[in-house]
């Protein structure tokens, strides 16, 4: 019954707070809603928050639960852990093709030739694909040996006689011949 009380106040002072009429418009202040308020019986001594209580009511009973929302976009991957413990050796794996067979086994390059993938190896402005690499997330701190290794790849099946053919890449990086054998 406190709150139909409260509500007509409120909506009367709105009500005749829009009049036309310049008495009205130039008239005296009025009470706030909390005096009004304050003036109901049983309110006298009440404060500001029992007044804010009021108008908040108590809570209701729990409703059912909602549907799920969508999935948010993914967050920003974490620092890296602590490194562990060293693991133990792996059985040594089979011999893997070489870099230039790989590269040729990219599409558009099953005809190139090798020269072609040492070009490819220099990229351009004269960048060397160990560079490259190196600007690569993760690779910033790594060695040209991390790059050999990471470029040599799983030892693969074992090939026929080459005779006379050499088994070795020569590359051009960051301005020094480096030999790759495989």
């Amino acid at each position: 019954m406190k709150r139909i009380v409260l509500g007509l106040l409120l909506g009367l002072g709105i009500l005749f707070s829009c009049s036309d009429d310049p008495e009205v418009i130039n008239g005296k202040d009025g009470k706030s809603v909390f005096d009004l308020w304050k003036e109901q019986p049983g309110n006298k001594d009440k404060t500001m928050e029992d007044f804010f209580n009021f108008l908040k009511g108590k809570d209701g009973q729990k409703g059912d639960n909602g549907e799920n929302g969508k999935d948010g976009k993914d967050g920003k991957d974490g620092k890296d852990g602590q490194k562990g413990d060293k693991g133990k050796d792996g059985k040594d794996g089979k011999d893997g093709k070489s870099a230039f067979d790989l590269w040729k086994e990219q599409p558009g390059n099953k005809n190139k030739t090798f020269e072609d993938f040492f070009k490819f190896l220099t990229g351009e402005k004269g960048k060397s694909v160990f560079d490259l690499w190196k600007e690569q997330p993760g690779n910033e701190n790594k060695t040209i040996t991390d790059f050999f290794n990471f470029l040599k790849g799983e030892k693969g099946d074992k090939g026929i006689d080459g005779n006379g053919v050499s088994n070795e890449i020569i590359l051009l990086v960051s301005g020094v011949v480096k030999t790759m054998h495989f």
